[in-house]
């Protein structure tokens, strides 16, 4: 290891593979690179020696991206478009990953993984792995000596599942089982610090939840409908569960864009002569003067150009509801 005398930190300096969780400076052969485009152009591509990649923004070839720095902007072959090439993290493989089901994004994944209070070496059941991008975050949660038992009923996702994980070197933190929990359950006893439910019916699955963590552990369940929230709620009170809290996430964006205003001088009806105004209030700034003859009366008009200015405009937003819960045996 060699330490860092500014920052006071070790930093390993043995990496082969980019991943995740291992992190280096320099694109390697082999490494994932995520070519960032804008928000919403992300493509994740494995380098591999005398390959390449072809789309509307050119040619792209790996060995001109092999050997560069992390963040470093990568020109097509011709100087015809450009991608920053930029290292893997959970955020930009949720922005690039293929959406086998409808996925969580940053605001719940957040909100999630902060009430379940992972840490390193934390215990996690999950039932419903979809696409897989909580897993991904939450193995980075409690890397690099936790466990995350995620469960899929759907066989093609968890072959799916098990290729990506493979593929961000997360399969040492992450076991994928194939099983319907809402009716066999987990089938564990006293072994999670928490329990992540995304079902249908995850009031099915409250018992074996129960068995399943030690004490004090905690569990969340996500439900876009309120009836969902509703039923389950009940069943967990049945249970025992205590300090049951029912959260809902709203994210609104906003976007910086010039817009067009205009500003007036109101001199005139001040009172003011614009003659005798000072240049420094105008300095910097553009001006034109008008005159206009009415009745022999010479009438001023003062008119400032037009200015950019930035305005926040808001986007699309993404609501949904989900349901927290904290248990005490």
């Amino acid at each position: 290891k060699i330490i860092d005398a500014k920052l006071k930190f070790y930093r390993p300096n043995n990496r082969t593979i980019m991943s995740i969780l291992a992190r280096k400076r320099i694109i390697g052969n082999g490494d994932t690179v995520f070519l960032w485009g804008g928000r919403e152009d992300i493509i994740s591509v494995k380098m591999q020696r005398d390959s390449f990649i072809h789309n509307r923004r050119g040619k792209f070839y790996h060995n001109d991206i092999i050997g560069q720095p992390y963040g470093t902007k990568l020109w097509s072959k011709g100087k015809a478009g450009w991608f920053f090439g930029l290292s893997p993290t959970p955020e930009l493989w949720l922005k690039a990953m293929r959406h086998r089901t409808q996925i969580l994004y940053h605001a719940d994944i957040s909100t999630i993984c902060q009430r379940l209070e992972l840490r390193p070496g934390s215990v996690v059941l999950e039932s419903g792995t979809g696409s897989g991008a909580l897993s991904t975050s939450m193995a980075r949660c409690i890397a690099p000596n936790g466990k995350l038992l995620t469960f899929e009923f759907n066989k093609d996702r968890v072959a799916a599942a098990k290729v990506d994980f493979a593929n961000n070197k997360l399969d040492h933190i992450i076991d994928v089982t194939w099983r319907d929990t809402c009716n066999d359950g987990f089938r564990l006893k006293d072994v999670a610090d928490s329990v992540f439910l995304d079902l249908p019916s995850p009031w099915n699955v409250i018992q074996s939840a129960w068995d399943s963590l030690v004490e004090g552990g905690k569990i969340c369940s996500f439900s876009p409908c309120i009836e969902q929230v509703q039923r389950t709620c009940e069943e967990l009170s049945k249970h025992g569960f205590i300090q049951i809290d029912t959260i809902e996430c709203l994210v609104r964006p906003h976007d910086v864009v010039a817009n067009t205003l205009t500003t007036f001088d109101f001199t005139e009806q001040l009172g003011l002569d614009p003659k005798e105004i000072s240049d420094q209030a105008f300095k910097g700034k553009k001006r034109t003067r008008t005159e206009e003859e009415e009745g022999g009366v010479i009438k001023k008009a003062w008119k400032m150009l037009t200015k950019i200015a930035p305005m926040a405009c808001p986007r699309d937003t993404h609501t949904m509801k989900k349901t927290m819960y904290v248990i005490q045996k």
